[in-house]
């Protein structure tokens, strides 16, 4: 059976493929093959928009009633594996049905075994935050968000991920709450990074010694953001932007603004889709990882060296969806987005 991209991952693709990473890269990313590939892409072209039709379809060896059976099954334990799921199921049903067989009969009706998208998990203070900010930006144009210096910090594992789990869920619920993997910033990793960029291009980029604390970080701005500004040529009316981590909200830091005449975006909490960084710093690892550094030292210098390398395009398609990001965060209304 061909394997099912989703439409994250489509949308991925060809945003890797417009930033120019090579064609072989991308198949082998995503484990999808070369026809699989210029058929995303071609339908983009043609049609700006990802989606496939929809197949004839295999014909059923369940009933409806067997269907409804198998379904009800599945949404009891959203984890169950397909072997288990057939050797309980072929006794009731009296059936001898394959693991595969069940899988396709799930896929067929909208439970496809997925990754839990990782997201924040959000309060109902997070989500009224996150209700307001779309409110007051919804009708800022790109202009306005060309303005702004974008900054994180993140990690990248030298060896190996965090592990995966996986789940069933119907297609196009990806971001539903009972979905997610719920995540808290910064679980630990071997090497953590604060970055910057804008519209221009990429700013500086940073590996954080040790633990980061309230005078780390404020060195750390001191050392990259003005110099990150005038290397973008983005002019005194710049805003910066930063989450609402407790360093970067304390009285030392605030200060350094105030001296430095620098103005912070107000920022709602848990609000990672709403910052394009991130999808930098996911480009930047993908491209770290075809490296394969062998040790820390070879990392960091890996690292530098493919941030710099970044290309404006990107950059500027990626301020380019603010609007966007903006005005699904309202549909929303301030839950979790496709970003």
């Amino acid at each position: 059976m061909a394997k099912h991209i989703t439409k994250e991952d489509k949308i991925k693709i060809v945003t890797l493929k417009e930033a120019g990473v090579k064609n072989l890269e991308i198949m082998n990313k995503f484990k999808i093959s070369k026809a699989t590939f210029f058929r995303i892409i071609q339908r983009y072209k043609l049609m700006n928009n990802i989606n496939r039709k929809k197949g004839s379809g295999r014909p059923k060896i369940f009933n409806e009633s067997e269907i409804d059976i198998i379904k009800s099954k599945v949404k009891e334990n959203l984890k169950i594996g397909s072997r288990k799921l057939a050797k309980e199921l072929n006794v009731v049903l009296d059936k001898t049905a394959t693991p595969r067989t069940y899988r396709n009969v799930l896929n067929d009706n909208d439970l496809a075994v997925y990754r839990p998208l990782k997201k924040p998990l959000l309060s109902i203070k997070n989500i009224s935050s996150r209700l307001m900010f779309a409110k007051e930006h919804l009708w800022d144009t790109i202009d306005y968000w060309k303005r702004i210096l974008w900054s994180d910090e993140t990690k990248i594992n030298l060896f190996g991920s965090d592990g995966m789990v996986y789940i069933r869920r119907p297609r196009g619920m990806r971001y539903d709450e009972k979905f997610l993997n719920p995540t808290i910033k910064h679980g630990g990793g071997n090497l953590m990074l604060w970055g910057c960029f804008s519209y221009n291009g990429v700013g500086k980029i940073e590996v954080v010694k040790g633990n980061m604390t309230v005078m780390s970080y404020t060195q750390i701005l001191n050392r990259n953001l003005l110099s990150s500004v005038k290397k973008l040529n983005m002019g005194d009316d710049f805003i910066f932007q930063q989450d609402n981590d407790p360093k970067h909200k304390a009285s030392l830091t605030n200060d350094f603004f105030e001296k430095k005449e620098i103005e912070p975006l107000e920022w709602p909490s848990q609000s990672p889709d709403m910052n394009p960084i991130e999808n930098l710093w996911y480009f930047l690892k993908i491209k770290v990882n075809e490296r394969r550094p062998k040790n820390m030292k070879d990392l960091e210098k890996i690292v530098e060296e493919e941030w710099y390398k970044i290309p404006k395009e990107l950059c500027e398609r990626l301020v380019c969806s603010l609007p966007k990001r903006v005005e699904e965060l309202f549909k929303s209304k301030g839950r979790n987005t496709m970003y």
